[in-house]
């Protein structure tokens, strides 16, 4: 990471400010991403085991909302969350199928901005 942030202030001195802001949002969005995909594949499987466990809907909702907050706000280093919205839903192949969107607000030398990132994980039923 510091060699990223080494690559950011050296593109703020040749490039101005202007660039600097865009590899700054580049590095947030990247890790914001990266936070999405965590915590989409942490709710997915959470979720998974509640379900073979015979949980309800409603509870299935709600374990995947808590997982995937959980996930999203421990791995964001470069922004503040705003939110975390997880959506759970099943198929007659799917036995979870979780969609995670991240919005984050981020800071720094080279400005200020507000992203969003979006992830989707999958549980398949196994079986014939």
């Amino acid at each position: 990471m510091i060699a990223l942030a080494a690559i950011v202030a050296g593109i703020i001195a040749i490039f101005g400010v202007s660039a600097g802001s865009l590899a700054f949002r580049d590095l947030a969005l990247l890790d914001a991403q990266q936070a999405t995909e965590q915590a989409a594949l942490g709710a997915a499987g959470r979720a998974s085991f509640a379900a073979a466990s015979g949980s309800t809907d409603a509870e299935l909702d709600a374990i995947a909302q808590d997982e995937a907050a959980t996930l999203a706000t421990a791995n964001v280093s470069r922004s503040t969350v705003r939110s975390v919205t997880a959506v759970r839903t099943s198929s007659p192949t799917e036995l979870v199928r979780v969609e995670v969107a991240l919005v984050a607000d981020y800071s720094g030398l080279a400005g200020t901005g507000s992203l969003t990132a979006r992830s989707t994980a999958v549980v398949l039923r196994s079986g014939p």
